[in-house]
């Protein structure tokens, strides 16, 4: 996506846009593939299990991250100065 970000801005931003305003997120977004992915140390070990790791699509990862910064942002000046939970 970062050699590609010139092109697929405009169309991502369209598509982002179009989630938005239909309040809607794609099914396809929501699936990821489950990855078990070892822990450390000895394999042979029994306390060593794998860890589920689950790998969702870019386009999520990334509408998400943007979504979130829109919703800190429009919040942040509403919160007090010593409320720390959910703030960078």
């Amino acid at each position: 996506m970062k050699i590609g970000a010139a092109q697929l801005s405009s169309p991502l931003a369209i598509l982002f846009n179009s989630c938005i305003n239909n309040r809607k997120w794609p099914s396809q977004w929501k699936r990821g593939e489950w990855i078990p992915t070892f822990k450390k140390d000895d394999i042979q070990a029994i306390n060593n299990y794998y860890r589920p790791i689950t790998v969702l699509p870019c386009v999520n990862k990334v509408f998400e991250q943007l979504l979130g910064k829109q919703i800190s942002d429009k919040f942040e000046s509403q919160l007090a100065d010593w409320q720390s939970a959910y703030r960078k």
